[in-house]
């Protein structure tokens, strides 16, 4: 339903037609930095970012989407971290999350990504790093267990996994792990 000014006589009115024009603006925002664009490119499928994919990897994700993100992840994880609370040196970084420890270790040409299952001894299936300072979110499926443990290999020659290196050392990157 569409309200023109001059049919806006009540208060209530009034109210729907403001409720109408922060959600259009919203909704624009989140699929796009809030510029209209012509055509779909430049675009984020919403549903498919939520599922971890959709994105330019390494692409600025617009602020409202990984705040959307966010809420998201947080109903589906196991535990996450939004405030590093940890333990760490120049070349090792350990992090507590719930009742998980997810620990970076630096072996010199290699760096391995170890989470530890929880008290009920549970494993995660996917990790999943946000930066909203850099506006980054990144997505990573994870293997199956060896030992009792998640483990995982990261080349810091590799664009990619340096990105990942570099978010698993920031405090403030938010870790979800579901």
């Amino acid at each position: 339903m569409t309200i023109r000014i001059d049919q806006i006589t009540s208060p209530e009115l009034l109210a729907e037609a403001e409720r109408r024009f922060v959600d259009r603006r919203a909704t624009r925002e989140l699929a796009g930095h809030g510029e209209e664009r012509a055509g779909a490119a430049g675009r984020i499928d919403v549903a498919a970012f939520l599922a971890g994919g959709g994105a330019d990897v390494g692409a600025p994700v617009p602020i409202g989407l990984l705040r959307l993100r966010r809420q998201y992840l947080q109903s589906r994880s196991l535990a996450f971290s939004t405030v590093a609370r940890a333990a760490s040196t120049e070349a090792d970084v350990a992090r507590t999350i719930g009742g998980f420890r997810l620990e970076l270790l630096d072996e010199g040409d290699a760096f391995f990504v170890v989470i530890s299952p929880n008290s009920d001894g549970e494993l995660p299936r996917h990790l999943t790093l946000i930066h909203e300072e850099r506006r980054l979110s990144l997505d990573i499926p994870l293997g199956n267990p060896i030992g009792g443990v998640l483990q995982m290999g990261l080349d810091p020659a590799s664009d990619g996994d340096r990105r990942t290196i570099e978010l698993l050392r920031d405090p403030r990157t938010e870790i979800y792990l579901s």
